[in-house]
């Protein structure tokens, strides 16, 4: 295991080299992502953190072949883009720079922030009713985080529902205007804060997620290489001692203390390997259902078919309880081995030819689907973010944002220059 940990640690360090070269490319924020991943699961067998269950070499095979079909359909893109380019390199360097008109644009996000502003209404409506508030604050977070989970908060939703959410939209439109639209900054800011207050919930993923997103729009908006500053260090710390905080509040700490939520990140981030070794070994074929849960999800509530998907994942012991899995888990299932292999290898030839059409682009729609892409690639250790109804929902809305813009087409933007 010490190999892998040097292997790991190897490749996470080249990785980090071909990032600032390529800012923002897929292959390697996806192997900055799995080298970390791997090799911290490593150092379990090193340090005997939680003992965990030794994957098989199958479970490796069906890891390594996801690995190796990501990075080979993003280097196919790369290839024929390059390829492209030195023929007419004008042609694929004029991006997409619609923009809506400053006053469409600032009632766009006052819009957003209504809707959000009802959404919350309605969920603190139901919150209050169902959480008891009678005891200490700590008693009452619990009480929420389990509502929220497993009772009746768990079932909010319908348009109400959609409303709740939407402030991880929302956010990353403002910090987008931000950038373009300088002068409205009080009012984008003011509005900013509060829509992160509505998202103060003890499901805690939605937010990082949403900033994490938020990161990569400004990343690709000002086309600058990420800086390593002492702000960024103690503000990474910070959040990191958030976590163990949170997860002691919660009761979800494997064991108490600050050491307790540190094994907790650990656990996070690590425990997604065995447990799709553990998971496999009780899965049956679901022949699309779940890939496509949404347009499934959405002809049940038309009453077209029965049964409606699930993408809940049963805890296993590793030993601790645990129920995240990584992406490919969910492509295996609906499309075994192969087909798992060719869809993501398409889903990575995809993703990269949006990277190339991100590069010469200002437009939010186009900024956003890529970075909420870059985001998934972030969190493929544990879930497939693509694939939930949310991300689904907020691609629709990027949509309409850029139908609006091309109906107010703002000329803002010179002519995209590659960066």
């Amino acid at each position: 295991m010490e190999l892998v940990f040097l292997i790991s640690f190897s490749l996470l360090i080249a990785s980090i080299n071909m990032w600032k070269r390529h800012p923002c490319h897929p292959i390697p924020l996806y192997i900055i992502t799995w080298s970390t991943v791997i090799g911290l699961w490593a150092l379990d067998s090193v340090f005997s953190i939680f003992e965990y269950v030794t994957p098989s070499a199958e479970t490796w095979t069906v890891l390594g072949i996801a690995h190796i079909s990501f990075i080979l359909g993003s280097f196919t893109a790369t290839m024929v883009y390059n390829t492209c380019a030195r023929s007419d390199k004008s042609k694929y360097l004029d991006g997409d720079n619609l923009i809506g008109k400053p006053k469409i644009s600032l009632g766009l996000a006052y819009g957003l922030f209504l809707l959000s502003f009802l959404g919350y209404i309605a969920f603190f409506a139901k919150l209050i009713n169902v959480v008891n508030f009678s005891g200490s604050l700590v008693s009452a977070y619990r009480d929420w985080n389990y509502q929220v989970s497993y009772g009746e908060l768990s079932l909010f939703g319908g348009i109400v529902g959609r409303l709740y959410v939407l402030p991880s939209f929302a956010i990353p439109y403002n910090v987008y205007l931000l950038t373009v639209f300088p002068t409205y900054k009080k009012q984008l800011l003011f509005i900013s804060i509060i829509e992160v207050l509505f998202m103060f919930s003890p499901r805690r993923a939605p937010l990082i997620q949403t900033i994490v997103v938020v990161f990569f729009i400004i990343l690709l908006k000002n086309r600058k290489k990420i800086k390593i500053s002492w702000k960024t260090i103690t503000t990474s710390i910070g959040c990191l001692f958030f976590f163990p905080y949170t997860q002691s509040l919660l009761n979800k700490s494997v064991e108490s203390g600050l050491v307790g939520g540190i094994k907790s990140i650990y656990l996070y981030i690590t425990g997604n390997i065995p447990a799709i070794e553990l998971q496999l070994q009780n899965s049956v074929p679901t022949y699309g259902d779940l890939v496509f849960n949404v347009p499934f999800k959405i002809l049940h509530k038309l009453g077209v078919i029965s049964n409606e998907p699930d993408l809940s994942i049963p805890f296993v012991s590793l030993p601790v309880p645990f129920n995240t899995i990584p992406y490919n888990y969910y492509l295996i299932r609906d499309f075994g081995i192969v087909g798992s292999t060719i869809a993501i290898w398409i889903i990575a030839f995809v993703i990269t030819c949006l990277y190339y059409k991100v590069r010469a682009s200002n437009s939010f729609s186009i900024l956003y689907n890529y970075s909420l892409v870059l985001m998934a690639i972030v969190f493929s250790f544990r879930e497939n973010v693509l694939i939930t109804y949310d991300a689904w929902y907020y691609m629709l809305l990027s949509v309409i944002v850029w139908i609006i813009s091309k109906r107010y087409y703002y000329t803002f933007f010179i002519k995209s220059k590659e960066v």
